[in-house]
């Protein structure tokens, strides 16, 4: 799933990134902020549903593959 969430978002312009267990305060606070910045010009550039339509999306494209699995 993880390589499908990230082709996805992709297609809406930005990546997912993992920071692990370690990360410090300053970039949980960094990585909040920017993510707010983000989701702010996701809005602007595809709507206020642009984020339930994303989720939307990723959960059609699990039900297709839990539906034929390989």
């Amino acid at each position: 799933m993880p390589q499908v969430r990230q082709r996805l978002a992709k297609d809406y312009g930005f990546k997912y990134n993992y920071v692990g267990c370690n990360a410090t305060t300053e970039l949980l606070n960094g990585t909040k902020y920017y993510n707010e910045v983000v989701e702010g010009y996701l809005t602007e550039k595809f709507g206020k549903d642009f984020w339930a339509n994303f989720h939307n999306q990723l959960d059609s494209i699990d039900s297709a593959k839990s539906a034929n699995p390989r």
